[in-house]
């Protein structure tokens, strides 16, 4: 006899949610151009550190635009929408430490 019911895990990774990931980039672009940190001719690559739906159905997720060998970081918490001031070291940190806590409950 079971009196207390297992919690399902109600964390979704997203990560290859391409439609949501397309999304986050457009709205990475547009900030970056309307800013004026970026131009129109400039070669740009995306990189996802982590993409996750959380139980109560916000959104977390770290980005990183590399555009013309300058790199910007954006996040999306508590479904905002942030550019960050960090740097590559505080990225790999917030990334490594999002993963070992969330995918193990994955």
């Amino acid at each position: 006899m079971c009196f207390f019911k297992k919690k399902k895990n109600v964390e979704v990774n997203k990560i290859n949610d391409e439609n949501l990931k397309a999304k986050l980039k457009q709205t990475a672009l547009n900030m970056l151009f309307a800013s004026g940190d970026l131009t129109k001719d400039a070669k740009v690559e995306f990189e996802f550190g982590y993409a996750f739906q959380l139980a109560n159905k916000d959104l977390e997720v770290l980005f990183k635009v590399i555009a013309d060998k300058k790199i910007y970081y954006f996040a999306v918490q508590k479904n905002k929408f942030m550019k960050l001031g960090l740097n590559e070291f505080m990225y790999e940190i917030a990334v490594d430490t999002f993963l070992s806590v969330h995918n193990k409950n994955n």
